[in-house]
């Protein structure tokens, strides 16, 4: 298991269908979190993380890349 007191935040890359169950307990614990994009996977599961980092005062954060836009790519 994860020591989460020595974590500030955490880089979430996993599949969105599993993403709950893994920001859940990190966030309970005071970690914020930043997720890859897509957010989640159904409006039920955003609605859920969204309670969760209000009730545990933590960023939570989507990242979207832009490695494949035609802007970087020039």
């Amino acid at each position: 298991m994860i020591d989460s007191e020595k974590i500030d935040v955490a880089s979430i890359c996993t599949p969105p269908n599993v993403r709950l169950s893994v920001i859940e307990p990190l966030v309970e614990k005071g970690v914020h979190v930043i997720i890859e994009k897509p957010f989640a996977m159904s409006i039920p599961e955003v609605e859920k993380m969204i309670e969760l980092k209000n009730r545990y005062h933590v960023k939570l954060t989507v990242v979207y890349s832009w490695l494949f836009s035609h802007i970087m790519r020039r």
